[in-house]
């Protein structure tokens, strides 16, 4: 037998829809957020990338005696892991100066663009000098 004392079972409220609006509100949010961060991570890692390549080949041309523009570029680009190689420009000088301790610059180019579109491209530039270490001289050196 049933009590006459039972109370009515009460109607729990249903939060289903309100869950899955806060979390399409709040999931948004979070996902670009995540993708911001890692592009940036990668805009400063390509740069870091960057500025190394053009240390390298300032490096090169400064110790290398017989570079020429061809080689100077290619040990440049070498040093480059997440950058396209097809499209960075890499500006180095025609002919090596002969002297010691002249200048030489390298310069390397590069247009950043975002997987994500609502990140504008950067043109990211980094130069380099370096002093030309030893120029040999022509022919033997007479000894007095």
């Amino acid at each position: 037998m049933e009590s006459s004392n039972a109370r009515p079972k009460k109607a729990v409220p249903r939060a289903k829809g309100q869950a899955m609006v806060e979390f399409a509100l709040v999931g948004t949010i979070l996902i670009a957020l995540i993708f911001g961060i890692l592009e940036m991570g990668r805009l400063v890692f390509i740069n870091s990338e960057l500025e190394n390549a053009a240390s390298e080949g300032a490096h090169y041309a400064a110790l290398a005696s017989g570079a020429n523009c061809t080689q100077i570029i290619a040990a440049a680009k070498s040093k480059l892991v997440l950058a396209d190689r097809s499209a960075v420009t890499v500006t180095a000088p025609a002919n090596r100066p002969g002297c010691s301790y002249c200048p030489i610059q390298v310069q390397v180019q590069y247009n950043w663009s975002s997987v994500v579109r609502f990140i504008p491209s950067i043109m990211l530039t980094h130069t380099s000098t370096k002093l030309i270490e030893y120029v040999p001289t022509p022919g033997p050196i007479a000894c007095p």
